[in-house]
């Protein structure tokens, strides 16, 4: 693949991620489904940017690519958070109004949110360490395979000069000494 298809590809995820982005951005503070499917949605968007970076030939392009994978995935969490914090503050005044039984529940419906929000991006990460890892694994593959073809090579040549040191040191040896 030459190097235009690839950050022509990367360019159409990117475009993509910051359409899904202000979704987010713009999601009603109510509308906590909008807002996580958005969130998701960025997240994979990331995931597909990152696999295409990583599989750029070109190093300056794909140190680029991923500078930007790294600079939006910090815009995504700044936003994340910026949201997680006005729900918590609205979600604070709105407690203090109503019933002990009612003001329980909430909090420990906030938390099991909470907690499967960082199940989920443990698991995100764990499979993006997973292919990264299926990724590092095929290329110690190919490069073992280049290294014993080299050592391969390497014997043989050692093979062939020791024929012509072998051959060389007759040829000096007079005639009637062979």
């Amino acid at each position: 693949m030459n190097e235009s298809n690839e950050s022509s590809q990367f360019e159409s995820y990117h475009e993509e991620f910051q359409s899904l982005l202000q979704q987010l951005e713009t999601a009603s503070d109510n509308d906590e489904i909008a807002r996580s499917t958005a969130a998701q949605q960025c997240h994979d968007m990331l995931q597909q940017m990152a696999l295409e970076a990583r599989g750029c030939d070109n190093g300056v392009l794909k140190r680029e690519l991923l500078q930007t994978v790294k600079q939006e995935k910090s815009r995504l969490q700044a936003l994340e958070l910026s949201h997680q914090k006005q729900s918590l503050m609205a979600g604070s005044g709105a407690l203090a109004s109503s019933n002990p039984q009612r003001n329980a529940l909430q909090q420990t419906e906030t938390k099991l949110t909470k907690q499967n929000e960082t199940l989920e991006r443990a698991r995100r990460s764990m499979q993006e360490t997973e292919e990264i890892g299926m990724e590092v694994t095929h290329e110690l593959a190919q490069n073992r395979a280049k290294i014993e073809s080299s050592a391969q090579h390497t014997e043989e040549l050692t093979l062939l000069t020791d024929q012509a040191g072998k051959i060389l040191h007759n040829m000096s040896k007079p005639w009637w000494r062979r």
